[in-house]
């Protein structure tokens, strides 16, 4: 036994074995790449193309050394100075490709990309190899020398690596590819640990090599794997009985009502529709669309039909990148068949375009007419509940309903165009109509003037007697005031004019002030007069409350925690429509959380607990806990959320609760105001005037602006209560009454500015000490009973 395997390594290393060594391998790779060209042209396999480009590189690799091995023997290339690591590097570039084959059968950049890197490289090597070995030839022959070793450590490690993706990723027939992945493996492995032997080439992975590529015949069978379907089975009862005929029909009622409805549609825009119904029953076809190209080639799908639903379905846009053969076949006219199995971007790409996860076989047959010059889209069927396979009776029969499909809709233009006209038409006829109208009316009009014009002498004598009076009286001011003017020279009262008139200025402006101070107070009369009974509450009743509402705080811990509980699946799985319940059971806690913590607040307002306690804080933290706290609000509509603020995160001297709570609900407000996909600016500034510091916190919605019939209720609690909601402002409860009083709690100040059709922005001015560093403990705060006039 160890001499007839010695003889056959012997026999694969020398020259005439060589030969057939590589017709060997060329063989079996010829044999795999004319099954997978045939499966190629059926067109129901496009990712067989992968297989044929691999295959065709592969070739290649063996026809190279053929002909060099000829090219040695007629003396033009020394046979022991390239051969040898010829030998080698093609022998890992050939496991490069054979990984690739069975490992990525659908495209995929990266890797396509990894191995002509690599393929590169291993070019690269076989120049240095080759340079090195032609310095440094060794008597005893290239076997087992150290450039000989670095080749099989190399081919080692990468057939380890790509056993261990292939036994990850497991794509369609990755036994075979794991078979001759391991006869590689071992075929090195064994080369390594045989003892040090002479010559050039290695017998053992020459054997193993001739193994290993005869399983490739075997790649053609992972594309026909799904194309298998069992015989189908006959009744044996059914045997001996007698046949009776029974009545077809061929076409059922739904499908000549649908080509009935067709015939006789008349309107343009349900034309398509009725195309789409028309196949889906005619071809029995699950999901039926129909895709038009537009003059930049886009693809959009304008309608489709559910048959298993019975629906029309809405038109879309498609990305050509998402579906790229469909898409090269649809534009380029040519007909595709592509199967669930067959792993194809395409297939993903479908799934996406309907919402299904599994969008079944595809068939798309090209629509081409003549009088535009090509092909004006096409017929795409879809079988994601059935799985039916489309065969090639299938796309014959619906290339030759295309032809009609097109007639069809040329003959619907002229239809639409004859519409179109017939409405200008009417819309002129309107238009003149409504003309006439308006010139009886100018007629009309035209002759009341003249009417009046015959009035006009006779008020004419009166007007000129007016106008010389009125002249008269003009002269006699002008006459007054020069004399007046100059007795003022005289007396020296001209300085005093300008006093005079900026104290009257003065005095308006006071009287100004005077009259929004009396509209403010008639107003809180207003809302005064409209409590039921006495203003404040009594004080055990705001207790009461006050108690209720900590109570809650531990109901609402416990739903909390045992949803979450649930939403950890510790207790049990659950679905996805039961996580959708839970998490809106938890945002609805959240929401009653905050509710709570409103009547809390409003329960210290009343019975006038609420105290303002001043700390250096740090106002970076106080505007990213705000943030944070209103930024799942603003996701849910998709808001952009604008920060303006101090570039250095200022120290500051405030009541860090009552600045939080007013920054919370301003955003709030603003989330709540804003349209879906709108906009919110938070602006943070820090101001000094008459040496003292204030800080000023704008928020800027764009929720349409608020009428200004409305602006003095914005921060009225009691109004929102019993009144509709006011337009263009977010906050229906008591937040924006909230942040007023924590603002003049501290002496501050708010309002709010507003542009109708575009957004309102509240203010708030708040009067603060900075801190500088190292002063933390030597400021004692004092807030300041009045504002300066900000310049």
């Amino acid at each position: 036994m160890n001499q007839f395997f010695d003889q056959v390594i012997t026999f694969l290393t020398t020259p005439p074995g060589s030969l057939i060594y590589y017709l060997l391998l060329a063989i079996s790779i010829t044999g795999s790449l004319q099954g997978t060209i045939a499966i190629l042209r059926s067109g129901a396999f496009p990712d067989a193309r992968r297989a044929v480009i691999g295959l065709s590189i592969l070739l290649v690799l063996q026809i190279i050394p053929f002909m060099l091995d000829l090219f040695t023997r007629l003396g033009f290339i020394d046979p022991l100075i390239v051969i040898p690591p010829l030998d080698r590097a093609f022998t890992l570039l050939g496991m490069i490709w054979i990984a690739w084959l069975w490992i990525f059968p659908k495209p995929a950049s990266k890797p396509d990309a990894t191995a002509v890197i690599l393929s590169l490289l291993i070019i690269l090597l076989l120049g240095i190899s080759i340079s090195f070995w032609s310095q440094n030839p060794s008597s005893a022959g290239f076997n087992h020398s150290f450039l000989d070793i670095l080749w099989q450590n190399f081919s080692l490690v990468f057939i380890t690596l790509a056993l261990l993706i292939l036994s990850i990723l497991r794509p369609s027939g990755y036994g075979y590819g794991l078979w001759a992945l391991m006869l590689a493996w071992v075929g090195h492995l064994v080369y390594l640990l045989m003892p040090t032997s002479t010559g050039y080439f290695s017998g053992v992975i020459r054997l193993s090599q001739i193994t290993l590529y005869p399983v490739l015949l075997a790649l053609p069978q992972r594309f026909s794997n799904s194309l298998t379907t069992s015989p189908p089975t006959i009744d044996s009862n059914l045997e001996g009985k007698p046949f009776q005929e029974r009545r077809l029909f061929s076409t059922d009622p739904k499908t000549f009502n649908s080509l009935f409805n067709l015939a006789a549609e008349s309107e343009t825009n349900r034309v398509g529709p009725n195309i789409t119904r028309g196949i889906a029953h005619s071809l029995l076809a699950d999901l039926c669309f129909l895709i038009l190209i537009d003059a930049d080639k886009n693809l959009n799908i304008a309608c489709g039909y559910d048959l298993i639903r019975d629906e029309v379905l809405n038109g879309k846009t498609i990305a050509k990148d998402s579906i790229p053969l469909l898409s090269n076949a649809i534009l380029e006219g040519r007909p595709l068949r592509l199967l669930t199995s067959n792993e194809s971007a395409d297939i993903e790409g479908l799934g996406q375009i309907t919402g299904l996860s599994n969008p079944g076989n595809a068939m798309s047959i090209p629509i081409e007419s003549s009088s535009h010059g090509g092909v004006i889209g096409a017929i795409l069927l879809l079988s994601p509940y059935s799985n039916r396979v489309w065969s090639s009776d299938d796309q014959s029969y619906l290339s030759n309903i295309s032809n009609s499909i097109v007639s069809i809709m040329e003959n619907s233009q002229p239809l639409a165009t004859i519409s179109q006209e017939r409405d200008a038409t009417l819309q002129q006829v309107s238009d003149l109509q409504d003309n006439i109208m308006g010139l009886k009316t100018s007629i009309q009009t035209e002759q009341e003037l003249a009417g009046k014009n015959q009035l006009i002498p006779e008020n004419m004598a009166a007007l000129a007697a007016a106008l010389d009076e009125a002249k008269k009286e003009i002269t006699k001011l002008q006459t007054e005031n020069e004399a007046l003017h100059n007795a003022s020279v005289e007396k020296g009262y001209s300085e005093k004019s300008d006093q005079i008139e900026q104290q009257f200025r003065m005095t308006l402006e006071e009287l100004a002030h005077l009259q929004n101070e009396l509209s403010d107070a008639n107003f809180r009369i207003f809302e005064l007069q409209q409590l039921p009974g006495s203003i404040s509450f009594a004080n055990n009743q705001v207790e009461m409350i006050a108690s209720i509402s900590q109570e809650l705080r531990q109901p609402m811990s416990s739903i909390v925690g045992y949803t979450g509980l649930l939403l950890d699946e510790s207790v049990g799985i659950l679905g996805a429509l039961q996580h959708k319940f839970l998490e809106r059971v938890i945002v609805a806690t959240e929401r009653i959380g905050k509710l709570v913590d409103d009547l809390i607040r409003i329960t210290s307002i009343e019975t006038g607990r609420m105290l303002i306690d001043p700390e250096i804080v740090d106002l970076y933290i106080i505007i990213d806990n705000a943030v944070a706290y209103t930024s799942m609000q603003l996701r849910e509509k998709n808001i952009t959320l604008r920060l303006d603020i101090p570039e250095s995160s200022p120290k500051i001297q405030i009541d860090r609760e009552a600045l939080q709570q007013i920054l919370i609900h301003l955003l709030q407000n603003a989330g709540a105001a804003t349209r879906m996909e709108g906009t919110v600016m938070l602006r943070v500034k820090i101001q000094e005037d008459l040496n003292k510091e204030y800080l000023l916190i704008q928020v800027m919605d764009s929720g349409g602006g608020i009428s200004s019939e409305d602006i003095p209720k914005v921060f009225t609690r009691l109004y929102r209560a019993n009144n509709v909601l006011i337009k263009g402002l977010g906050d229906t409860g008591v937040g924006l009454s909230i942040s007023k009083t924590l603002t003049e709690a501290q002496s501050g100040r708010i309002w709010v500015e507003t542009s109708l059709g575009v957004g309102s922005t509240i203010s708030v001015l708040l009067p603060i000490e900075s801190v500088k560093p190292g002063e933390e403990d030597e400021i004692v705060f004092s807030a300041p009973n009045s504002f300066g006039t900000l310049q």
